[in-house]
């Protein structure tokens, strides 16, 4: 058999590689020196792009996390997609921004040739949107918008616009700038679902759902990002409800436990899937019977308050008012750390006794309602002027009620004898009350009768009286003889007469006119002791 040969390919000594790798690196440093060639930029693009541009970029990716991830999302408005809180908030992150625009402005003055400074002046404005600089983030944008000619790097520009307007509770202004990027004709295709979402969820803060449904589904398919995925699905879940899109609402709900949300946010979905249920099927025993397995969930005892409020509301619906309103009061019990859920669950008991026409309680809760209330809730204006509103009204309808009683008092002769009637009763069964447990005190201490013991003052405790709690004269043994001791100081000790004071006068004055027409000192001296 034929042997076979393996032919080796024979590689230049190592002196000929050197050699040849020595050229060809003098090449490179040699073509560096002219700012048009290949060499040049090449050299630029990597050092600007991986010595600083990168280091920067990262810093940002890790404050933009860690500020959206700390978002206090409040279930009880629509939402947000852009979870970036105030500019308020936002000021925390001013050190590490700082740096980020540290880094950018160093890449930019010493490679300004490079292809990654247009990318550096991007990353300067969303540095400083997230330093709580919405103004000097807008300038930044604009200039990038205007100055440079990549349609994907000007319209990322023009998108971050948005978001500091959005920041800036510039709502309008936001809704238009998107309309117009959606619209635009040179927007990159591949920033077009971007767009899209950016105005669908200006939508859902509007509560347009309608329109804010069909742009974030849209967009949808393209989102990678695992929390914007969860946070989309939770806001059409919200938008497709209040459409009446059960079935689609019911679906989007359930999505978004798969990407493995804050667990606040699994549990909202989870209760918005309970509600469906009520709404499509006007299942509330099923429902509740969910919420009550919910509640020996040991996870879910920081939100027992959320969960008995949505308890109660399913008894309210299915028309046992009377025990949803227990379980809204222990929806309150149950939210002491929790403001906003104890204003909503004050808010409904208000409304249920206002349902009632019992205004004068609907008023306590309100008034409740009142204190807890931040300026952040989504009916802030209209809770103030209904607490108003509702004040006036029980002020008037108490004025009513007094009046009428009085009238009635006066032109109803049996009903003012029954209310006479009445009040006798009270007073007696007080002072059978009172006579019980001063018998039960004397049983209790029998050495009070024995010799020896505290004399009787004389003084007779009417039923209510009270040794020194009582502030009322009358019922008050110390106040008492403290008025009197005061009254024979001032006045003397005077007969117990009507008119006393003005009688007294009277008569001094005739029998010092009498006596002695001419002299006056008598009517000084009584008038002095009057």
């Amino acid at each position: 058999m034929r042997s076979l040969r393996i032919s080796r390919v024979k590689f230049p000594q190592k002196h000929t590689f050197y050699t040849l790798f020595f050229f060809l690196l003098l090449f490179a440093i040699s073509s560096c020196k002219d700012e048009q060639s290949w060499g040049y930029k090449q050299w630029h693009n990597t050092l600007a792009h991986y010595n600083t541009y990168f280091n920067a970029e990262q810093k940002w990716l890790e404050t933009y996390d860690m500020v959206r991830e700390s978002y206090n999302e409040d279930f009880r408005k629509p939402i947000e997609i852009f979870n970036f809180g105030s500019t308020e908030t936002l000021m925390g992150n001013q050190s590490s921004m700082d740096e980020v625009i540290k880094k950018a402005s160093t890449m930019i003055d010493r490679h300004p040739k490079s292809k990654w400074v247009d990318d550096a002046f991007l990353l300067t404005g969303k540095a400083y949107f997230l330093k709580g600089d919405p103004n000097a983030a807008i300038d930044i944008f604009d200039y990038v918008f205007n100055q440079y000619s990549d349609p994907e790097i000007r319209f990322t520009a023009r998108l971050w616009t948005v978001q500091g307007l959005l920041v800036k509770d510039k709502v309008i202004e936001a809704e238009a700038m998107a309309q117009s990027i959606v619209d635009n004709k040179e927007l990159p295709k591949k920033l077009l679902w971007q767009a899209q979402l950016t105005l669908g969820a200006i939508y859902h803060k509007q509560k347009k759902y309608q329109q804010s449904a069909e742009l974030m589904a849209k967009a949808l398919p393209k989102v990678r990002n695992r929390m914007d995925r969860y946070r989309i699905y939770f806001a059409l879940g919200q938008a497709y409800q209040k459409n009446n899109q059960i079935e689609l609402a019911e679906k989007c709900f359930s999505k978004v436990p798969l990407f493995n949300p804050p667990y606040e946010i699994a549990f909202n979905a989870q209760l918005a899937r309970v509600e469906l249920l009520t709404s499509n099927q006007n299942n509330f025993t099923k429902a509740n019977r969910i919420l009550n397995d919910m509640l020996r969930d040991d996870k879910n005892l920081e939100y027992k308050g959320q969960i008995y409020y949505r308890i109660a509301l399913n008894e309210i619906k299915s028309g046992k008012s009377e025990k949803g309103l227990q379980t809204l009061k222990l929806s309150v019990q149950n939210s002491l750390t929790d403001k906003a859920q104890k204003t909503t669950s004050y808010l409904k008991i208000g409304d249920v006794y206002f349902d009632k026409r019992n205004y004068q309680v609907a008023g306590l809760y309100y008034d409740s309602a009142n204190k807890t209330l931040d300026d952040k809730h989504p009916d802030f204006e209209t809770i103030l002027a209904k607490n108003q509103v509702l004040g006036d009204l029980l002020e008037h309808l108490l004025r009513i009620k007094n009046n009428d009683s009085l009238i009635r008092m006066a032109t109803d002769a049996d009903w003012r004898q029954k209310k006479i009637r009445e009040a006798k009763n009270a007073e007696k069964l007080a002072k059978e009350q009172f006579e019980k447990n001063q018998k039960s005190k004397t049983s209790n201490n029998p050495g009070m009768n024995m010799p020896g013991s505290m004399p009787n003052t004389g003084d007779m405790q009417m039923p209510g009286m009270v040794m020194g709690g009582s502030s009322f004269p009358f019922y008050n043994i110390t106040l008492r003889k403290k008025g009197i001791t005061d009254f024979n100081r001032i006045w003397g000790n005077r007969t117990n007469n009507d008119f006393w004071k003005y009688s007294s006068k009277a008569n001094s004055s005739e029998n010092s006119s009498s006596s002695n027409p001419n002299d006056n000192s008598g009517n000084k001296s009584n008038d002095a002791t009057a």
